[in-house]
């Protein structure tokens, strides 16, 4: 009896741990490479000190906004408070390992081979934004618990409480908790196509429809923002669409096959197509219907990609007909022990030499000395800064300075969008904004086409130059700000 026991642990567990390995291998946080973290943390640490708020304390613009994100950010804050980056980064690898055991758990309830369930678990992780922490990843996990809910069939009202206290989480987080409606709706359809193809009737269906999408609806009443989210969201619709933001932010650009989890997403689409045509099975309609609504959403914004690989994968791999035949020990206990042994010490190396590196910030993505020398010589705003160094910059520079621009779409305003386009391009009258912004320094990174036009003006000076970026001051400013000479250009300084 004993002698089986480790062979029985090691093939239940040996493709989600493998799977945990290779995900942390391939997307495993070890640096601060996502410039919203900053901006993230510097908000939770605003919450923590004086609550939620409506009027945005960090950007120039200071419109009022819903902080849709804020539970997230209060998040990050603590493990920020109790570990530094690193609790950040732990916590960012933690929700990845718990994402994939979800996943995997979720799919080997329909009985496919391991193999398989390994396959599509891998492929869907690899097909979202692993780099950095984001609330995309709690909102994958609220997904994946809406479609166990869902799944489960529980009885009224079960259903609809497990629903209302999940969105209610889920809605704290992120703006995408709407995804749980069209679930929901999918999942009615869905019973009542089976119900119809097998000539039963189901008078309950309705009813649960409407218990279910009130649950999510009551769950958007109780946050504290109300029903300022859907206002918020269609604003976001908008904008991402016929907007500034879809004409000119990148997230919202059509599909391109270059991303790096495109090609993950067209493997794991491919490889269930396959599987569909030579098992003979198609979709059931209600599901083809949900694919359809997100393959748009994805061709017209990339930001959905990752959504087509992580929803519609499991959907479809629950759709097709288990196989068969049962799985087969492909493994042996200690050829197996020894292959996850070898993907733990590579994964515990990697992460381990990267963080002893004391790599989590790159000089070269970050303003860190930059910052410091605004910080030192106390120079007079307002500030002029780049879109990737907005985030840092709050988090470094806040309260003394308020950013020109950063990452959080919402809190911007169309002028500051259409000024920061002209600006970053040195686009004709790219004088004329900064005669009407009248900044007391610019902060830019290197190289690029505004610096160029900095250089040659006489109105303005450079004062320090950094690896990622260079400090400008008007003439006008006294000399003794200026300090010594500013070193010379570097020529390992990248544009970002």
């Amino acid at each position: 009896m004993t002698s089986t026991l480790p062979s029985s642990l090691l093939a239940r567990w040996f493709w989600p741990l493998a799977a945990v390995f290779l995900v942390l291998l391939a997307s495993a946080q070890t640096q601060v490479v996502d410039p919203d973290l900053f901006w993230h943390l510097a908000h939770g640490d605003y919450l923590r000190e004086h609550g939620l708020h409506r009027l945005d304390p960090f950007a120039c613009s200071g419109l009022e906004q819903v902080a849709y994100y804020w539970l997230f950010d209060y998040l990050v804050s603590v493990s920020f408070g109790w570990a530094g980056w690193l609790g950040v980064l732990g916590l960012g690898n933690l929700v990845l390992v718990l994402l994939t055991v979800l996943l995997y758990r979720y799919l080997r309830q329909f009985g496919h081979p391991s193999s398989l369930v390994f396959a599509v678990t891998l492929l869907a992780m690899l097909a979202m934004p692993g780099a950095a922490l984001r609330p995309y990843h709690l909102t994958f996990a609220a997904c994946l618990l809406v479609l166990s809910i869902l799944q489960r069939r529980l009885p009224w009202p079960w259903e609809a409480c497990a629903l209302f206290s999940l969105t209610l989480f889920w809605a704290n987080v992120h703006i995408y908790y709407f995804l749980a409606l069209p679930l929901v709706v999918w999942h009615s359809l869905e019973r009542w196509w089976g119900k119809v193809g097998s000539g039963t009737s189901s008078p309950s269906l309705f009813c649960t429809l409407l218990s279910s999408s009130g649950a999510v609806f009551l769950a958007t009443l109780c946050t504290p923002f109300g029903l300022d989210l859907y206002t918020t969201l269609w604003d976001m619709v908008l904008a991402g669409t016929t907007g500034f933001v879809g004409r000119n932010v990148i997230e919202s650009k059509p599909f391109d096959v270059t991303q790096g989890y495109a090609p993950a997403v067209l493997i794991l689409a491919g490889l269930l197509g396959t599987l569909a045509y030579r098992r003979r099975h198609l979709p059931s309609p209600p599901l083809l219907f949900l694919i359809a609504g997100l393959s748009a959403a994805a061709v017209l914004h990339q930001r959905e990609v990752p959504f087509l690989g992580f929803i519609a994968a499991p959907l479809l791999l629950r759709s097709l007909p288990p196989e068969e035949l049962s799985p087969r020990r492909l493994l042996s206990p200690s050829f197996g022990t020894a292959v996850l042994s070898i993907l733990f010490l590579a994964t515990l190396g990697r992460i381990s030499a990267e963080l002893l590196l004391e790599a989590r910030l790159p000089p070269q993505l970050y303003p860190v000395e930059e910052a410091a020398y605004v910080e030192a010589r106390e120079l007079p705003g307002p500030l002029l800064n780049h879109w990737n160094h907005g985030g840092y910059l709050i988090h470094r520079l806040y309260p003394r300075y308020k950013v020109f621009i950063d990452g959080r779409i919402n809190a911007q305003s169309e002028e500051v969008l259409a000024d920061y386009l002209v600006l970053n391009n040195a686009n004709p009258g790219w004088e004329a904004v900064l005669e009407r912004r009248r900044p007391g320094l610019i902060l830019w990174p290197t190289p690029s086409p505004l610096i160029s036009r900095l250089d040659k003006s006489p109105r303005w000076k450079r004062v320090f130059t950094g690896e990622a970026a260079v400090v400008f001051v008007p003439v006008e400013t006294s000399e003794p700000l200026f300090g010594p000479p500013a070193p010379a250009i570097s020529t390992t300084a990248q544009n970002i």
